[in-house]
């Protein structure tokens, strides 16, 4: 059992930002499971590593009052993805920065819901919680993530490509792009 820690509620016009329950864990595990939604990453996550996963935004949650939220759908509660921020805490130039990350399952690709999730913690981050910025990053092949924050007003940082340290230096899915949004 995860002890979920509370996140404020946030709403779109078409989904709902919240803070995670037991019920989300078996459809979080499959979407981490799943080779085409974790194709930009070193690879699937096992479901002990995705509960790992969820620990550690609840670590998050309670030491900065944000993390990642789950993300489902107002139409009809199902659980889709995963949307938030959380502080950079590996070696590199911006260490302890406020970063935006998403995640949504395959069968909802394609309709905007990253946009809107992405574009709404953004949102909250910078205007309700105070962050004077937020930080987005994505290997360069990442096209859809990249995308994502261009729509949502993220400006690349173009001095600011890194070899992401947990990922080895030579690995298909270096450098890494970094895109920023300041208030």
């Amino acid at each position: 059992m995860i002890d979920f820690a509370p996140l404020p509620r946030l709403e779109t016009e078409r989904l709902i930002l919240r803070g995670w329950q037991d019920s989300d864990i078996a459809p979080y595990v499959a979407m981490n499971a799943d080779p085409e939604v974790m194709r930009y990453f070193e690879a699937p996550l096992s479901r002990q590593d995705t509960e790992k996963a969820l620990t550690w935004y609840q670590t998050g949650v309670r030491t900065t009052g944000f993390g990642r939220h789950a993300v489902e759908l107002k139409s009809t509660g199902e659980f889709i993805g995963m949307t938030g921020l959380m502080v950079v805490d590996f070696e590199c130039d911006f260490t302890g920065a406020v970063e935006a990350g998403w995640r949504i399952a395959k069968p909802h690709w394609r309709r905007g819901y990253a946009k809107e999730a992405a574009a709404e913690v953004v949102r909250w981050g910078l205007e309700d919680m105070g962050l004077e910025a937020i930080i987005a990053f994505a290997s360069t092949h990442n096209r859809p993530s990249i995308g994502v924050m261009q729509s949502i007003g993220m400006s690349r940082d173009e001095n600011g490509d890194f070899v992401h340290p947990d990922i080895p230096a030579e690995h298909e899915l270096q450098p890494m792009e970094a895109w920023w949004k300041r208030r």
